[in-house]
């Protein structure tokens, strides 16, 4: 005989229902959680269908349950990133500005960061890795910046390690090598790229902020030939694809 005081009683009890379903028409919120995909043929065919749902029911629940749902179907919950006009969910607002520079500051700082981008072909998606000029702390990340029908850029990030960056080595890419140096850090930052390799030296200088507020004022104290920061042909993409060229024709 079992002693029923070793008997260890737990306060969820699990309870077996079926439900029934005859013949269509059904409400169209019975015909989800069965897994009834038939509007079509509502009128055309009949169907009887038999399922199990699982309650379980605690003793602090105050006679509350909970069922879960047949065929274990979920209806999808809306994402940020599913309707036009939504904050995407992962992403940033990234309020930058870009201006074409006459040439090298006279007074650059002496550390800077060496920058090789690999823009993925026909896509948005570009992986960077990022190393100290005396070859200490690779970062390397997966990046995709995308325009917003107001005009407005996000910017999403996912840090990879090195062996996770290889696997995207196969990939067709466009190569864009060029030395970044920070000139300001902090709400408002500043910072010099040179990109050599092409015909002319060619030197931007990149003004980033929180909001657009802080990077409404031009920078003083450049030599700016323009703002460019909405000319195609000054975007990482466009200038990777002149460095390819010129390899193509030499």
């Amino acid at each position: 005989m079992m002693d029923a005081s070793k008997i260890t009683w737990f306060p969820i009890r699990f309870v077996s229902q079926k439900r029934i379903f005859l013949r269509l028409p059904l409400p169209l919120e019975a015909r989800v959680k069965v897994g009834c995909i038939c509007a079509l043929a509502e009128r055309a065919c009949r169907f009887q269908c038999t399922t199990i749902s699982y309650h379980y029911r605690n003793s602090m629940s105050r006679g509350k349950t909970r069922s879960a749902w047949p065929f274990g179907l979920r209806l999808p919950k809306p994402s940020a990133n599913m309707f036009a006009g939504h904050t995407m969910k992962y992403a940033k607002r990234e309020f930058e500005r870009r201006f074409l520079l006459r040439g090298e500051p006279p007074s650059l700082p002496s550390q800077y960061v060496s920058i090789l981008d690999a823009y993925f072909v026909d896509t948005t998606l570009r992986l960077r890795r990022v190393m100290n000029s005396d070859g200490t702390n690779t970062v390397y990340k997966l990046t995709q910046k995308k325009e917003d029908a107001d005009g407005q850029m996000w910017i999403t990030n996912i840090y990879l390690a090195e062996s996770e960056a290889a696997l995207f080595r196969s990939l067709p890419s466009l190569i864009l090598e060029k030395r970044r140096y920070h000139i300001e850090r902090g709400a408002i930052s500043r910072a010099i790229d040179i990109v050599e390799g092409i015909p002319e030296k060619l030197v931007l200088l990149e003004v980033e902020g929180d909001t657009a507020a802080d990077i409404q004022d031009p920078p003083r104290g450049f030599d700016i030939v323009r703002e460019v920061t909405h000319e195609e042909e000054y975007a990482g993409y466009a200038i990777a694809q002149r460095l390819a060229q010129e390899l193509h024709d030499q």
